[in-house]
């Protein structure tokens, strides 16, 4: 239980990492966005949880930041 902190935080780096792959790989932020909030209502989950809660619990990044990642690479392709 006290290890889960870090193992979510080593889990949530390899998912950026995967993302920033599969966006470098379509060069197609806004599919990406449109899963990212699909995925977000499949599976009711909370698109922009409080820092704290992100760090503690999730194993992967929020919705709300992969959107806002995918935003910004977009932006640099323009």
């Amino acid at each position: 239980m006290l290890a889960a902190p870090f193992a979510n935080s080593v889990s949530r780096a390899m998912e950026r990492r995967c993302d920033d792959d599969a966006l470098r790989a379509t060069k197609d932020p806004g599919s990406f966005i449109s899963a990212m909030r699909k995925l977000s209502r499949l599976n009711l989950a909370e698109e922009s949880p409080t820092a704290w809660v992100e760090r503690l619990f999730y194993s992967h990044p929020s919705i709300s930041r992969r959107i806002a990642y995918a935003e910004e690479f977009g932006g640099d392709r323009a």
